[in-house]
């Protein structure tokens, strides 16, 4: 495997032109990829690089703005989550908006955010085309947890299109271990990975001491199949006295049946909706415990978000969050999937302030590990070298 790599390479970043593709790049800052996104490549602009990013929007009016001060080429696209359950976006103009982009901006190198946004395929098909470096960044981790229909959705998928992008690639970043195991089972060769972990902004997420009373159990993510928020209202319902409150902080296609199995479980006083948060710090400082029984992660920004904050995490025990979280040392892990071991040990840290605190200050004391100019350098290195390696190649 590459070597996991935060060293800056700021020598090679001035003037660097770097053609980035990610779906969903908006001022108003949605998942975990592209909020990566865009504090990288705001890093690799402070340190002399060119960005330019072409990104796949539903609803948006195809055409040229500046996302995050980032020069972006706004493409539209149809939201398919709603029938798919997943955040995915298509669009049928994409790769010739890139062509377009490829032709006016000259970059030395393309970078595709995630392999499982519809423009890493366009970023694949002109990297190939061009004769260009491509570094590919991957987000996800083992699929094994995912029900068997969703599973094999997602394996045809990656070992479809994921492999044609990678294999597209002359380098890979992976935001974790586990995200570099995952694709280096089958889809990419280990020397072509280097592990670049996400970052947290530890001027916004300080340790706090929320509120005396009840105690508020948050959920922050979208409100999707995968990231578990079925499991975290089942697990919140079986606490059965109302000693503790559980807020929602993300939107997604599940908020109307959440709604209702909140009523039908007869917690629905207990529980509230904030939708998209613009300010997740602000949420956190209110909170006691993030409960995250995820079904598949690359490395979650909501983890280290909380962790940064000093509030206890209670999570599922997936490789992407044992990566993340020592059982009962920073945090406490739930067996995945099993409602009852979650319910157990939200029950734990809700009821016993010691042990909450023991785990939320050994959390924090972790993420102090993870800053955003480290990822920002990281990716840059790997971008920097592949580009002086295509110019080097005869």
């Amino acid at each position: 495997m590459g070597e996991n790599t935060n060293a800056d390479s700021a020598s090679g970043l001035p003037g660097l032109r770097i053609l980035a593709f990610c779906d969903h790049f908006t001022e108003v800052q949605g998942g975990g990829a592209e909020i990566v996104a865009k504090e990288v490549y705001q890093h690799l602009q402070s340190k002399g690089a060119e960005v330019m990013v072409v990104s796949v929007v539903p609803g948006a009016a195809t055409g040229e703005t500046t996302v995050h001060g980032i020069p972006t080429m706004l493409v539209k696209g149809h939201d398919l989550s709603r029938i798919l359950n997943a955040q995915v976006t298509i669009s049928r103009h994409v790769t010739s908006v890139g062509r377009e982009m490829l032709a006016y901006f000259q970059p030395d190198v393309l970078h595709a955010s995630s392999i499982h946004f519809r423009s890493a395929v366009s970023a694949a098909r002109i990297a190939r085309s061009a004769e260009l470096p491509l570094v590919t960044t991957a987000h996800v981790g083992s699929v094994r947890a995912l029900p068997l229909l969703t599973r094999a959705a997602t394996t045809l998928y990656e070992s479809t299109t994921g492999r044609f992008i990678l294999r597209a690639s002359d380098r890979v970043i992976a935001v974790s271990k586990s995200v570099a195991d995952h694709i280096a089972t089958r889809l990419v060769s280990r020397d072509m990975i280097t592990i670049v972990d996400n970052g947290v902004d530890h001027t916004r997420f300080q340790p706090h001491k929320a509120p005396k009373g009840r105690k508020n159990i948050l959920f922050v993510g979208r409100l999707i199949h995968n990231k578990g928020p079925m499991e975290a209202l089942q697990a919140f319902a079986r606490l059965g006295d109302p000693v503790a409150t559980l807020t929602f902080a993300g939107d997604g296609p599940m908020r109307g049946r959440l709604d209702k199995e909140a009523a039908r479980l007869g917690v629905g006083q207990s529980v509230t909706f904030l939708g998209r948060v613009a300010d997740v710090a602000t949420t956190l400082a209110s909170s006691d415990v993030l409960i995250r029984p995820s079904l598949t992660e690359g490395q979650s920004l909501a983890l280290l978000e909380a962790m940064a904050a000093g509030v206890c995490i209670v999570a599922s025990d997936i490789p992407a969050n044992a990566d993340m979280v020592q059982h009962d040392v920073t945090g406490l892990l739930a067996r995945h999937g099993d409602v009852e071991d979650l319910a157990d040990k939200l029950r734990r840290v809700v009821e016993d302030e010691q042990l909450r605190d023991r785990l939320a200050d050994a959390g924090h004391q972790h993420s102090l590990a993870f800053s955003w100019e480290r990822c920002g350098a990281g990716t840059g290195a790997v971008l920097a070298t592949a580009a002086k390696t295509a110019r080097t190649e005869p």
